[in-house]
């Protein structure tokens, strides 16, 4: 029997979604599937021995209650998340909630499994920091525990969101470093997929805006794929990627600025740029995503896009609590409406950044 047989590989045996594979070997509304559909599932998780975690007894569950508010997170490592995290608690410590917190890793089964462990549960209300991968089964539990996602702006979630352009940022910070006079920029990044629209779509912003205001411009594009097992084991895999990725990257001379896909990923290219003997921004500038609170620290000062972290937060929690708070049937009668709530961020300028070197007299 293979242990390590996971729900995405029973579902994709079965043909059907990883979330309804979930929901019928877990026996909660499996009746809404048809006797073929879950016939299908069984054999296909007996076919590939699938073992289903042990989510414990109701005892287990017991710290979960009607005034239990869960926070979906991928890992509280980055300052980012955890600015975004402590800012939920004070909001929910005011109005009288307990929060509870799951770091994902950004592994869509684990998702699933906890998901699916707290569909049949009795809390107040689940705030995503990460826009969901599992969307169907998120948009379902919804219907009946109140949920309030925090992320990049994404009209597929069906669900209510308090969001930022990713994209616009990225045309943001382009715009800066051109207008500096930088036209040979690398943008260092960890995995770049449809997983993590943020990352794409800040990459996205900053090429179309080079092709569009500097055609003669390039920018060079290095990323790591982190699989969750990696960022699990390793807390510091941001500056880590930052710091390879920009080592790698010094044998192009043409280069004259680095931008972090976050605030993390730079800090890993400043050190990696002083440990080879670089000065900035007299030889390269620097500059990241997030304005997290280090980045302002004197020996950093970092140029970064702030993300209004903690103002996305506390309008998240208050978008759920009135979810919460609001009746039953009400809340079913306005369960078509989706309230989308979008912070403009603002380009924070440090002493990361000047104009490139050739610009600079001797």
């Amino acid at each position: 029997m293979n242990k390590k047989t996971t729900l995405i590989q029973v579902a994709e045996l079965a043909n059907v979604s990883p979330a309804s594979a979930s929901m019928i070997l877990n026996n909660r509304n499996s009746s809404s599937f048809s006797d073929e559909t879950v016939k299908k599932v069984i054999q296909a998780a007996d076919e590939l021995g699938y073992v289903k975690k042990n989510k414990g007894n109701s005892a287990s569950c017991t710290f979960l209650t009607k005034q239990t508010v869960v926070i979906i997170c991928p890992t509280v490592i980055s300052p980012y998340y955890a600015t975004l995290v402590q800012s939920i608690e004070q909001s929910a410590r005011l109005k009288g909630f307990d929060t509870l917190i799951y770091n994902t890793y950004r592994d869509p089964e684990k998702e699933l499994q906890l998901l699916s462990f707290l569909k049949g549960s009795d809390i107040a209300g689940i705030l995503f920091t990460i826009i969901p991968q599992a969307k169907q089964l998120v948009e379902e539990i919804n219907s009946h525990i109140p949920v309030v996602v925090i992320g990049d702006r994404d009209d597929s979630v069906n669900i209510d969101t308090v969001e930022t352009s990713n994209y616009s940022a990225g045309v943001l910070m382009a715009r800066y470093l051109l207008q500096l006079g930088h036209k040979n920029i690398a943008f260092i990044s960890t995995t770049l997929n449809q997983s993590n629209t943020a990352r794409t779509k800040r990459l996205e912003g900053i090429k179309d805006t080079f092709a569009n205001e500097c055609p003669e411009g390039a920018v060079l594009v290095k990323s790591w794929d982190i699989k969750p097992q990696e960022e699990l084991q390793n807390l510091f895999l941001e500056h880590t990627v930052g710091y390879e990725l920009c080592k790698a990257s010094l044998c192009h001379s043409e280069l004259t600025a680095f931008v972090g896909v976050n605030d993390m990923v730079a800090y890993g290219i400043l050190d990696a740029l002083n440990g080879s003997g670089y000065k900035v921004p007299e030889d390269y500038s620097v500059c990241g995503f997030d304005n997290n609170f280090p980045s302002a620290f004197s020996s950093v000062s970092l140029t970064s896009v702030d993300q209004c972290i903690q103002d996305k937060a506390h309008n998240a929690f208050d978008r759920l609590c009135e979810k919460i708070t609001q009746p039953s049937e009400e809340r079913l009668n306005s369960s078509d409406v989706i309230t989308r709530v979008e912070y403009r961020q603002k380009l924070v300028v440090r002493n990361s950044t000047n104009v490139p070197r050739s610009f600079i007299k001797k």
